[in-house]
């Protein structure tokens, strides 16, 4: 079941096929979840968002996804994923290869700024988890070789994916 889909929080006659509500779907404080779906549909039919969150909240299932759900400020719908949810999908993933993440169905080129992943993934840790931590800094040599393999792979890319003129 997808808790994005205004289908799996409301009943068809809160959204309308030709604008259906487009809801948002958060990390909170107070919950593992915050959703703002309310606001769209509320807005929509001119009615209480509070009013509109809480409706959803008593309608939707779920029982199998939620250990608890409410609604929390002006609309937002607070959820907080079962135990038994959270074990399952662990469950799921550590018996997959890719930990549950499907392959692209038409992959396309990704071209990664290694410089900036080991900075933020190596180098903003410590200081993260409060460490002291001295940074290096790459010399010209460094750089102009990282172009070059990049500007190799893009180079390769745009010949696998451009078209002769007809």
């Amino acid at each position: 079941m997808n808790v994005c889909s205004p289908s799996a929080c409301a009943r068809p006659s809160l959204t309308s096929p030709e604008r259906p509500p487009t809801p948002g779907l958060r990390r909170s404080r107070r919950a593992d979840f915050q959703a703002d779906g309310a606001f769209a549909v509320a807005k929509h039919h001119g009615r209480d968002s509070r009013e509109v969150a809480g409706q959803i909240v008593r309608q939707a299932r779920l029982a199998d996804l939620c250990s608890a759900a409410g609604v929390g400020g002006p609309g937002f719908i607070n959820l907080v994923f079962s135990p038994e949810l959270l074990r399952a999908r662990l469950a799921e993933a550590a018996g997959d290869e890719r930990l549950g993440i499907p392959t692209a169905a038409q992959p396309d080129t990704v071209v990664t700024d290694y410089a900036t992943l080991i900075r933020r993934g190596v180098f903003e840790m410590p200081e993260k988890y409060g460490r002291n931590h001295i940074s290096y800094s790459h010399t010209a040599a460094d750089i102009d070789a990282s172009l070059a393999i990049a500007e190799e792979a893009l180079t390769a890319a745009f010949r696998t994916h451009t078209r002769p003129p007809s």
